[in-house]
């Protein structure tokens, strides 16, 4: 089995969610596609796990 650097920082950068402030997600999240190890799509995912944290802490459960 080899080792997937993507996999590795993706799910990293997924489990900074709800415990480091969404700024500093973003800025790690950035600075690995700017690397070229993260892509947009996965830019897309991260930011649609912030937001979805960031409803289910606002109390708005509809």
């Amino acid at each position: 089995m080899m080792f997937d650097y993507h996999e590795f920082v993706f799910s990293a950068i997924r489990g900074m969610i709800g415990s480091e402030a969404d700024y500093k997600v973003r800025l790690r999240a950035i600075a690995h596609h700017e690397q070229g190890v993260l892509t947009l799509d996965d830019l897309e995912k991260i930011e649609a796990a912030l937001t979805a944290a960031a409803e289910g802490e606002s109390g708005n459960d509809e």
